[in-house]
């Protein structure tokens, strides 16, 4: 039987005074109050009230019922009321992670204003270049560049975006500006690692070449810096790029090979499970893509647009 319903319903009576008046407070029928104490006494295996024409009294079993109940009964309604307000006021420990790219272009400039209006929010932001189980490491929320190869979670496209293919003014004026990736060969170019493979469209197929250079990283931060030394050719994300585009510190080359639909890579937010996400997860979801709706995609100059 549900103990918690019995529990109010004979708490009900007492308070009433009798089944009737117990009744018409709860909204059921008087059959079915007679029938709840009757179950319960059958169940607890004793008498919990003595019944008279006129009225209805405790026995000292049901006097120790009846204390206990009601302990229990606000009990349930104090954690109920603590859920509700956990629900409708965010707070906790949130944990997110993403890359140090990612995180810098995208979480930072508006972080510090989140946390001021979440108070009760404990941001902690891990940032990794490795993909972290999120299950098993208890985090709330990722943010991932590509498509996602784990189908068990949950991805909510923010935006998508191009790779670009870029280098300095001063580079392409010493080496040349490439006109079609087979000659990316002759170049000197920034990658992650020594031997690395670019992707680049070409007549409707997709084109794979082979680059290499003398400077190599895991961070694409570190990557910029040298393009933007001149030390060679760059593939990075768009908005990765914006402002040495806007300010003309880097040049895109390739572009016909590269602007199209079929290369877009989405920027996702990823979530353990499906299911009801807590408020601090969405209060967080809402503060990122107000500042994406912000944060102009305008970021090609007028001569490499399509």
């Amino acid at each position: 039987m549900d103990q918690l319903q019995a529990m109010r319903v004979f708490c009900q009576v007492v308070d009433a005074g009798s089944m009737a008046a117990a009744a018409r407070v709860l909204d059921l029928a008087p059959a079915s109050v007679t029938a709840t104490i009757s179950r319960l006494e059958r169940h607890l295996g004793v008498s919990l009230l003595q019944r008279s024409t006129r009225a209805l009294a405790m026995t000292e079993a049901g006097r120790l019922w009846y204390g206990q109940a009601r302990q229990i009964l606000q009990q349930a309604q104090a954690a109920e009321e603590a859920v509700r307000r956990h629900a409708r006021e965010p707070h906790g420990q949130l944990r997110v992670t993403t890359t140090p790219g990612v995180a810098a272009h995208f979480i930072y400039p508006w972080l510090a204003d989140f946390c001021h209006d979440y108070p009760h929010i404990e941001v902690e932001l891990l940032i990794d270049h490795r993909v972290l189980d999120l299950q098993g490491e208890g985090i709330d929320l990722a943010l991932r560049t590509g498509h996602l190869a784990d189908s068990s979670l949950i991805a909510l496209p923010l935006l998508h975006y191009h790779h670009l293919t870029c280098a300095s003014p001063a580079y392409l004026a010493r080496h040349g500006v490439p006109q079609h990736p087979r000659e990316l060969a002759a170049h000197t170019c920034l990658t992650y690692r020594r031997h690395s493979r670019w992707r680049f469209q070409h007549e409707g197929e997709m084109l794979e070449v082979a680059v290499s250079g003398r400077h190599v990283s895991n961070d694409a931060r570190a990557l910029l810096a040298w393009a933007l030394a001149g030390e060679g050719l760059l593939r990075q994300p768009d908005w990765l790029l914006a402002e040495a585009l806007r300010q003309g510190q880097l040049q895109a080359v390739l572009t016909p090979f590269t602007l199209s639909g079929r290369q877009r890579t989405p920027l996702s937010a990823v979530l353990p499970q499906q299911g009801l996400r807590p408020r601090k997860v969405d209060v967080f979801l809402s503060a990122l893509r107000a500042f994406l709706a912000q944060d102009s995609r305008d970021i090609y100059p007028p001569e490499i647009k399509t």
